[in-house]
């Protein structure tokens, strides 16, 4: 996910897991009821985040089939064409408010697009015309210094940073 983000993000959450029904499962037992009843992206995705750039909250997710996630989102509808990326406005905006398991926060999001086989939420289009830029650009967050830093020091089995 940091391959999409841009390094000027003031925050940045990523989890990861092969097997995020356990941890729903897991979740639900702890808490005594179904923590989560909207699993469209997250029953098929590796790694889920979230990132913070000018005080916007935008959900991140790495599908593991990128059209399996498409086809289940209630979308289709292109909303712009920012250099050459798509991006989709969501018919229902709490599709990507959900399938989080409450370990980070809620959002509203208006607006996706997909870069890299990633999918990034936002509730603007502006914050999404800004990771698009970014990355086309190479200012993203695993191209700076002090990310391939913490990189060196940070275990490969961390399931969240």
């Amino acid at each position: 996910m940091a391959s999409v983000c841009p390094s000027s993000i003031s925050n940045f959450v990523s989890i990861t897991s092969n097997d995020f029904m356990l941890i729903k499962q897991r979740f639900d037992s702890i808490l005594k009821k179904e923590a989560l009843t909207d699993f469209k992206l997250l029953h098929n995705s590796s790694e889920y985040g979230q990132a913070q750039i000018d005080n916007k909250k935008v959900l991140i997710y790495r599908p593991v089939d990128i059209s399996m996630a498409l086809e289940e989102l209630e979308t289709e509808e292109i909303e712009d064409i920012y250099r050459t990326v798509e991006i989709y406005k969501l018919k229902n905006t709490e599709t990507a408010s959900l399938g989080h398991l409450g370990l980070l926060e809620s959002i509203s999001s208006n607006y996706y697009i997909t870069l890299n086989g990633i999918m990034i939420f936002a509730e603007s289009d502006n914050v999404l015309k800004t990771f698009i830029s970014n990355y086309q650009n190479g200012n993203t967050l695993t191209n700076s210094e002090a990310y391939q830093n913490l990189m060196l020091n940070l275990s490969d089995e961390a399931s969240i940073f």
